[in-house]
């Protein structure tokens, strides 16, 4: 496992994303080392050995019972609790944080946001706020796939390693990731988050848009159409970068 708790599998590594995720053995947290598939001779036969993390060897004969313990109920259960206790973590980083995050991302200042206000009203964007995070609610699973198709379009460059093993394992802990943060966004505590990201959402597409349209014509636009623009800026957020920038900050 690594980042704080995310289970990964022994086949989307290599000897070199291994070094740099930092892995640990979920039962014992020791450090771990990737072996590669290879294949041996058994009566004649030739077998595949599938890639697969091992201990460091100390001599110690107790180093095999996480082999043991990860195929049995209790094993799985821990897994289970590992991946629980990891979204939770993030979950207070969203709680505490998530707007500072996404404004470092996308290197959003209170300027912006006060242009919007001035030309569309405050009154304005407070209505239509509550009623695009009504949207956003019933429509959960068309902004996961807003999200997903985002996340194909992006160059893999842009939000994480070059080295092709260890892009497989961020892609799938930052869609994991953006995820979360859609559903986080769906809940009464984030109308705060969801109201100043409407805001900004405004600011790039009317004040700093290159598309020449009216207030009133922006003001026309179907909700769907903003939900899918933000479910986008979620999913090009670099989340692994500041969700590992901010957990530390908490914790110093």
């Amino acid at each position: 496992m690594y980042f704080g708790g995310e289970i990964i599998n022994a086949s989307d590594c290599n000897y070199k994303s291994t070094r740099e995720l930092g892995i640990v053995c979920p039962f014992c947290s020791s450090a771990v080392f990737l072996r590669s598939h290879s294949t041996r001779e058994v009566k004649g036969k030739t077998q595949l050995i599938r890639p697969y993390f091992a201990h460091y060897p100390t001599g110690n004969a107790d180093d095999f019972d996480c082999e043991k313990r990860s195929h049995t109920k209790q094993g799985k259960e821990r897994i289970e609790q590992i991946k629980i206790q990891a979204r939770n973590q993030r979950l207070k980083l969203y709680n505490a944080h998530l707007w500072d995050m996404v404004a470092e991302s996308h290197s959003i200042s209170y300027q912006q946001l006060n242009k919007v206000r001035k030309v569309f009203g405050e009154r304005w964007l407070e209505s239509n706020s509550v009623l695009l995070r009504h949207e956003w609610r019933l429509c959960l699973s068309s902004v996961y796939t807003y999200i997903d198709e985002a996340i194909r379009d992006i160059s893999a460059s842009a939000f994480v390693s070059n080295d092709h093993y260890l892009m497989q394992c961020d892609i799938r802990l930052h869609q994991v990731i953006c995820n979360e943060v859609a559903d986080f966004l769906s809940t009464n505590s984030a109308g705060f988050v969801f109201h100043k990201l409407f805001k900004q959402l405004l600011y790039m597409e009317v004040i700093a848009g290159e598309e020449h349209l009216t207030i009133k014509d922006w003001k026309n636009i179907k909700p769907i159409t903003h939900i899918c623009s933000m479910a986008i800026a979620i999913a090009t957020t670099r989340w692994i970068e500041i969700l590992s920038k901010w957990s530390q900050k908490d914790e110093s």
